[in-house]
């Protein structure tokens, strides 16, 4: 169950790697799901086009911030979705299955309206 009201958050998120900080826009569930295949660069899939090029160049520049960008990554689905990281990832890859997805949608929840926490909330209920 969500710890706190952060799932009903659509505010940016802040991520840092290698000290310099990149400000990632609310994104939905759908956003999430999608990325989720690649969760250790999530959080630059999910920043704008300028900071996602930005974030490549520093794991290009210093080895640190493939270590930093996984953390980073991590720690803001978790965020997001008011969970634990994981708990949040495994609730989105369910989610992702023909007869949840199927059930969630027909029940009326979008993912593309929905903020990230809200589709684990759905998820969790059904």
């Amino acid at each position: 169950m969500p710890s706190d009201f952060a799932a009903f958050l659509r505010e940016p998120l802040t991520v840092t790697v290698v000290g310099v900080r990149f400000r990632i826009p609310y994104r939905p569930a759908g956003a999430w799901a999608i990325g989720l295949n690649r969760l250790n660069v999530l959080a630059a899939l999910l920043a704008e086009d300028a900071d996602r090029e930005r974030i490549g160049d520093l794991v290009l520049e210093y080895p640190q911030a493939v270590d930093d960008l996984r953390r980073e990554s991590c720690r803001i689905l978790g965020e997001s979705a008011g969970r634990k990281w994981w708990e949040a990832a495994r609730l989105l890859s369910t989610s992702s299955s023909t007869e949840v997805l199927g059930r969630l949608v027909l029940s009326g929840v979008d993912p593309w309206n929905r903020s990230l926490g809200e589709w684990c909330a759905a998820t969790y209920a059904w």
